[in-house]
């Protein structure tokens, strides 16, 4: 889902900079781009680590939540 999710994004950042496929790019869609890779790339990952740095699981709540599984699979069995 989030490798979909993704991919449409993505396509849809290429598509309003203007990026054509097999042909010569603009000026201002080349920079677009190197936006779109360098400074855009970096801040979603540091929201993201900003995000996820307070999550912890303990051995304990990784056990819980196989046990909840496994209680799932067998009440579908």
């Amino acid at each position: 889902m989030a490798t979909a999710i993704g991919q449409f994004f993505g396509g849809a950042l290429l598509d309003l900079v203007g990026y054509a496929p097999d042909v010569t790019q603009d000026p201002t869609t080349l920079w677009w781009l190197v936006m779109l890779v360098g400074p855009l790339q970096s801040v979603v990952t540091l929201v993201a680590l900003f995000v996820f740095r307070n999550i912890r699981f303990e051995a304990s709540d990784i056990a819980d939540a196989q046990a909840a599984l496994d209680a799932r699979r067998l009440k579908e069995a």
